[in-house]
């Protein structure tokens, strides 16, 4: 798996809620507007919390992926742990999410909190290392995603805009 072993990164996201209808007119709308060819991948994702949701309660989200691998690569597991940022709050209210993403390489579909590496990540499943998890569900995401060049006044950027 060419994945790093740990991974970190401070991810917002907007994320809107439509009727399908609507859903498929923005996406037709945007992708149009693509600088990048239009990706369909399946993500089924397992998510693991306490049996009383302590880490739901908290803030706090664990889930458990297969990567596929590529170019004769063999894939394998991969852990993701998400946890609000502080000052969140200012900005969680205008329905945007900033959360702090951190992946590490698992060998198998098992959580292990002792595997997170990110400092703050750490600090955030502290009070919960001892706790049994158990498996809640899992999200079988069909998401379609596509890359925006975007400009703010001087700044350019590129946002990815993704469909589940």
């Amino acid at each position: 798996m060419t994945l790093p072993k740990n991974a970190s990164e401070v991810e917002t996201e907007l994320k809107i809620k439509l009727p399908l209808k609507d859903l498929e007119k923005v996406f037709r709308t945007l992708s149009g507007q693509a600088s990048s060819a239009v990706s369909h991948k399946f993500l089924p994702r397992m998510y693991y919390d306490t049996p009383d949701l302590l880490l739901h309660q908290n803030g706090l989200s664990l889930r458990v992926q297969y990567k596929q691998g590529g170019g004769g690569v063999r894939g394998g597991y991969e852990q993701t742990v998400k946890f609000e940022m502080q000052n969140a709050a200012a900005v969680s209210g205008k329905g945007i999410l900033l959360r702090r993403e951190c992946k590490n390489v698992q060998a198998g579909h098992k959580p292990d909190i002792d595997a997170i590496r990110d400092r703050r990540a750490k600090a955030a499943f502290k009070p919960f290392r001892r706790k049994k998890l158990v498996h809640i569900f899992t999200a079988a995401i069909e998401r379609r995603s596509f890359d925006m060049k975007v400009k703010n006044g001087s700044d350019k950027g590129l946002v990815e805009v993704a469909f589940d």
